[in-house]
Order: C-alpha cells, then structure tokens, then sequence
C-alpha cells in the first residue's frame, strides 16, 4: 500500500481535467492553501495513477502515458506568476488574520472561507480512508514501472522549482533569524504610528505580509519600500495608485539650477570638441575676483566638462575599462570634486564600510560572560561613501554613499538588482537613522546614493515620510554616450544630477549643524540636566534586519 494515499477527489480532478489541465484551477477547486502541499498532493495523484497497469483492460491509457510524462515536470506547471500570486493572498490573510489587522468584511469573509475548508477536509479525508482500502499493490504495474526514471519516485516540493537558488542550511538559519527579527520589529509597532493610505490599507501592514513570505532576504524585511519594485504591484501588495500616494506623500522638493547656473552648464550644448573647448577657454567673470561660495558650482561644471572632453579626445570611452576606472575617471565629477571641493566631504573609497551600519549592526555586542563575546561586525561596504570627520577620534556623519559596475547590462542585471535595489538603499537607510539620532527633523534629513553601471547611471533618496517606513525614490537614468555628437544630450544631464544630490547633502548638513534651541544661552542649568536627559529611542524605532544571506547557486552532481 502507498505510504501516501492520494484523496479521491485529487484523482477525480486529475482523470476529468488531465487533457487541459490548469494548476492554478486545480489549487483553487481543491482549496489547498499551501504551494508545497499542492505540489505534493498533486504529485501524489498523478503517481497513483501512473503506478495503473496497462494491462487492465478498464484503464485509460492515455491517461496513464500522460501521468508518467507529466510527472516529470510537475514543478513546471506549479512556477507560474499566478500560481504564487494566489497563494500569496492566501498566506497574507492568514497572516494579517492572525495579527488581527484585517478589516473587519475582509475578517468575516476569511472565517467563511476557513469554515467551508473545514467541511472540505472532513469529506476529502472520508474519501480517502475509502480508497485507501481500494489501493493494493499490482504485481503488473511493477512490470511497467521499471520503465520509469528514479527521478520519478523523488518527492517534488517548493524547492525543486527554486533548485538552482537552494540556500544551505546555514543560510535557510539566517532567513529564519531574519524572519524572526523581522516579526518582533512588527509586533511592537503601535497602530497609531503606522501609515494608513487613502484606501484604508496599512503599509506596515502590507510590508510584514509580504516580507513574511519571502524567499531571501528584501528590503521590506527593514520596512524599506522602494516605489519602483515590481513585486508590490506582481503580488497586489500595492496597486499603482497606492504607490502614487506613498511616492507623493511629504515628498521632498527636488532642488533646481539658478538661471544663471543652468544657462551656464547648457553653454556646454555641443557636438564636437572644438566647439566645446572654445566655450571653455571663454574668460568669466568669476575668474576675475573668484569667491569660492557664490562661484564654486560655476568653477566645478567648467572643470568637470574639461575633464571628460579629454576622455573623448582620447577615446577612451570607446574602450572597456576596470570597475575602478569609472569611478576615478568618469564618476569622479560627482563623488570626489563636486561634494569634497564645494561642501568639504570627504569621499572615503577603496571598499570602504559604512559606520552607521556597523553600528546598527553591533548595538547588542557585548563583552564575554555567558557567550563567547561576538566578534565585531563590518557595514556594508560601498565603493564611495560621502562623510565628514571620518578621521577615526571623531564621530563619523555619513551623508550618501555610491556603488560603481564597470558594464551596463540593463536594469535588470544580478549585480545591478542587488546593489541597487537592496544593498544601497538598506545601506542609506542606516545612515538615516544615525542621522535622525543626532537630529529627529524626517521632514528634512535624507540620504542620497548613486549606482553607476559603465556609463549609466541614477541616484536615489532615502527618506522617512512616517514613522516606521523609509522610502527609496530613484532618479531618472543618465546614460553617457561614448560619441562626442551625443555630449550635451547625455552629459548636461549627468552633470546636472550631481549638483541635485550636492544641494541635498548640503541642506541636510546645514539641518544637523544648526544651533539647538535653547531660550536662555546664558543660563547654565543645562549642563546638570545634560547628565539626566535620555536619549530619545522613539526618534529611530528598530526597523532594521541584517540581510547577510548568500544568493549562489548550489552545484549539484548527476
């Protein structure tokens, strides 16, 4: 007898639908509201009838010639977006329902849902009692079954569609911690803190449901919500009108060019060398008496222009070059002159770690007793990382940081994907928090951070518009062209984006160097209260979960 019997509804369904058959059907009419209990119920019905004797003259034979070549390729019919969309809402009513966070229609029609599965069980688990007596072993079938593969007898479940991409068990620990910690940030949110949208539905909510159900590590994990992620809309976490309001919502005016300053860098509008280094070599007046505070961002464009005009001179845009080189040579307008020549930031490279992800990172480490003490964790390294005073003897203020590629192989390429749409943003979002310990002004402070690829390139913003959530918002792409004909279409825009992401470290340092408040500077009963006064927690709740899971691919031998 099987060690798994099949219910008779299963194979019902399988011998009336096998000829066109849809999993995603066959999921909703069995009410399974698990994708690995679907793949194994269904795998368990199809290899009941496979095990079927061709020899019977009652038997279908085409049906089990189906069931002995579909068999192979059950986690085919299960990878489908449908398939984990449906499952998806399935877990997220489970999983809001058990936090009590569903609204009140979508509550009552989930205990009807769950009442009439109940009946379901209870009927498919007599039907199966019935044909499991029905079910001996055929000594014909076995005959027939020596024609199929071992493969056919392994049991086929969630993993075998993710086999390439199958964490070890070391990793499977780190998600589960992840989780884990992921969940107790959430429990201790206070409803009246968290950000209801204009529908009614909950971000912080929406966020848990999603995060829960993740597969590796995601940004939403550390209630990160990048606008331009495609799972929120593929999964129906958010529709594109809720990601509009969540975009719209206390954005953060972008900054713009004087007239003069833009007229300035549009004078550079050409299309051959000549042209431009003729519009370089023409006298200004802020050459004459030059006041580094009114005329530094004239002075940094002219130089910047002169700069690349040399390496399309050269040719060297023509030519593939290290990861490093972009960064020194093309990239370097934005990440060296720009913000350490105009607003004095230092613009730490070579790999260098972020302070305030290490601190977040190391805030529980504590000195051996129990435990072994831990040994101290590194931030998230970035190519460049935009700060003042990290000189070591001081605390280090991290503004921004940037992640440099040396190719450009679309939007959608691994190291771009990850680096951009987790690494950077879950890096910017430590640096702001650090920054609103030393400041809780959200409506103001933000970080900034670029990803070049080659030579495309985009920024982005981290924010905190409510409480618990940060918001990445991603700039529109720049892409330098490596013909000089396409000079002022595609390099005034890059150069453009570096003065927008200087004014914004430069606004939010203007906010954390301002005086504190204070109605009396003469009176000094400050210093004894200093000594009483708590540090606030409540300006940066715990959000945050370290995401230091590996995404390799498993070798497997055949």
């Amino acid at each position: 007898m099987n060690t798994h019997s099949p219910k008779a509804s299963i194979i019902n369904y399988i011998e009336q639908n096998y000829q066109n058959l849809d999993a995603l059907d066959f999921c909703q009419q069995m009410k399974i509201g698990f994708l690995n209990k679907a793949i194994k119920e269904f795998n368990h019905g199809v290899k009941s009838i496979a095990e079927r004797s061709l020899k019977d003259k009652n038997v279908d034979k085409n049906l089990v010639k189906w069931a002995r070549d579909v068999r192979k390729s059950v986690p085919e019919l299960f990878a489908s977006s449908t398939i984990y969309l449906h499952f998806y809402n399935i877990r997220r009513k489970n999983l809001l329902a058990a936090k009590r966070l569903l609204r009140m229609q979508e509550e009552e029609n989930f205990i009807n849902e769950q009442m009439k599965d109940n009946e379901n069980n209870v009927q498919d688990n007599e039907e199966s009692i019935e044909e499991e007596k029905k079910q001996e072993s055929d000594e014909e079938s076995q005959e027939d079954d020596k024609e199929e593969s071992q493969e056919g007898d392994k049991e086929i479940t969630y993993d075998s569609i993710y086999q390439d991409f199958r964490y070890d068990e070391a990793n499977k620990r780190k998600l589960q911690d992840l989780k884990c910690k992921f969940e107790n940030n959430f429990n201790i949110m206070r409803k009246e803190d968290k950000w209801y949208l204009s529908t009614g539905k909950c971000v912080e909510d929406e966020l848990y449901a999603f995060g829960m159900q993740c597969v590796e590590g995601h940004p939403s994990h550390s209630f990160i919500i990048d606008i331009s992620d495609k799972n929120y809309t593929k999964y129906n976490v958010f529709s594109n009108n809720e990601l509009n309001e969540i975009k719209s919502y206390n954005t953060k005016e972008r900054p713009r060019m004087d007239i003069s300053l833009r007229k300035y860098l549009n004078s550079f509008n050409k299309t051959t060398a000549d042209e431009i280094r003729r519009e370089i070599s023409k006298p200004q007046e802020f050459d004459q008496e030059y006041n580094r505070e009114f005329d530094g961002d004239f002075d940094w464009i002219r130089h910047s222009i002169y700069t690349l005009l040399r390496l399309y001179e050269s040719n060297k845009l023509k030519k593939p070059h290290r990861e490093s080189w972009y960064l020194s040579h093309v990239w370097q307008f934005i990440d060296i002159k720009l913000l350490h020549f105009i607003i004095n930031i230092i613009c730490s490279s070579q790999e260098c770690s972020s302070v305030s992800s290490s601190k977040r990172k190391n805030k529980d480490r504590l000195i051996g007793g129990i435990e072994v003490r831990e040994r101290k964790k590194m931030g998230y390294r970035c190519d460049m990382i935009f700060c003042e005073n990290r000189i070591g003897h001081d605390d280090s203020i991290e503004y921004g940081a940037s992640e440099a590629g040396k190719m450009y192989d679309g939007d959608q390429g691994t190291k771009r994907l990850e680096e951009g749409s987790k690494k950077l943003p879950e890096c910017l979002k430590d640096m702001l928090d650090y920054l609103l310990i030393k400041k809780d002004e959200r409506t103001k402070i933000q970080t900034v951070g670029f990803i070049h690829s080659g030579l495309e390139s985009f920024f982005m913003t981290a924010d905190r518009p409510k409480k618990y959530i940060t918001r990445i918002t991603k700039s529109n792409q720049v892409h330098i062209s490596n013909d000089i004909s396409n000079f002022g279409a595609t390099v005034l825009p890059a150069i453009y984006s570096a003065w927008i992401a200087k004014e914004v470290v430069k606004t939010v340092q203007a906010v954390l160097h301002e005086c504190a408040d204070r109605n009396d500077t003469e009176d000094s009963i400050w210093l004894d209260d200093y000594w009483d006064k708590e540090r606030d927690k409540d300006a940066t709740p715990e959000t945050s979960t370290s995401n230091d899971i590996r995404n390799k691919k498993i070798k497997t031998t055949k």
